[in-house]
């Protein structure tokens, strides 16, 4: 290692992780280093073989850790002092730590039951604005590789789409590649999303249904999920929750944040695999999501008082 500049990157040796020949030397850089580019030169097209290979390479660059070396003086001697602070990269310690602060935002909010006050024995339905969509992806819509390039083009498409008909909708989104590797539809992505309807609200009502464990839960879903779905024109299967509380919006977010964007699980390591490969966020969120959010709750404890 050596010190060239002010913010050049320090990067610490280490082996090919059992990686083979033939691939390492076609994912490194002129200098021997792993890097996205050649990565990418290699991978894509992507297909559902080499997915496995794919996260092989991405731990071996994700375990691969940098530094930034900062430089500082001293305004009265001139001694310069040198630190070195290592960089985040997707999926190790750095990341994490980073994605937990932006998103501590949701273990703030105040806490309140929206539908609590509702007697669902003596009516129907309550209204919701907070709702929990997972948007899933055929397989036989298009190829691998061709979903993830148009991934977002799709993504926002459906959000204009519901804009069109029930006004200004902010979100949060994770996401994420299918997991299972027996499945048709392995490595295909499909979106989590937080969206919050400003000026439109749906009739919420709860429902007894199986978990993907097996066991028996209440969820809540809403009568115009049909019109969700022909509205938002989506080309594959939509499912829509209601969403109760504060709470179980920030363990939904916190769920997906922690198990599928960083750590060393596998639906960890496909997720920050193929968003990697594609330069794909591990989260985003529409600009005015937060606050929205805290007013919107605000305003369902101030009903609730009333």
């Amino acid at each position: 290692m050596s010190l060239q500049a002010e913010g050049l990157t320090l990067s610490e040796g280490r082996e090919e992780r059992g990686l083979p020949y033939d691939v390492w030397s076609q994912v490194v850089d002129e200098h021997g280093v792993l890097r996205l580019a050649p990565a990418r030169r290699f991978f894509l097209p992507l297909t559902q073989e080499k997915l496995p290979l794919l996260m092989e390479v991405y731990e071996a660059w994700r375990d691969y850790h940098e530094y930034m070396v900062l430089a500082g003086s001293n305004r009265e001697t001139g001694e310069k002092a040198f630190v070195a602070v290592k960089c985040s990269k997707r999926g190790n310690d750095i990341y994490a730590r980073r994605m937990k602060e932006r998103l501590d935002f949701l273990e703030q909010l105040s806490d309140v039951e929206f539908f609590d006050n509702v007697d669902f024995t003596k009516q129907a339905y309550a209204r919701s604005n907070l709702l929990w969509v997972t948007l899933t992806w055929d397989s036989n819509f298009c190829s691998l590789d061709e979903a993830w390039r148009m991934s977002y083009y799709y993504l926002h498409k459906f959000k204009a789409n519901l804009e069109n008909r029930f006004g200004k909708v902010e979100w949060l989104v994770f996401p994420q590649p299918f997991p299972d590797r027996e499945g048709k539809a392995f490595g295909y992505p499909h979106f989590h999303i937080l969206l919050l309807f400003k000026e439109a609200s749906f009739n919420a009502f709860p429902h007894m249904e199986l978990d993907e464990d097996g066991k028996t839960v209440m969820r809540f879903r809403v009568r115009e999920k049909r019109e969700i779905e022909v509205q938002g024109k989506w080309h594959s299967f939509v499912d829509v929750q209601a969403i109760s509380s504060p709470r179980k919006a920030a363990a939904y977010c916190k769920r997906y944040a922690m198990n599928e964007c960083y750590g060393s699980g596998e639906k960890a390591t496909l997720t920050c695999a193929v968003n990697w490969l594609y330069r794909k966020q591990g989260y985003s969120l529409t600009h005015h999501f937060r606050e929205d959010l805290h007013e919107f709750i605000v305003s369902m404890q101030l009903r609730k008082t009333v």
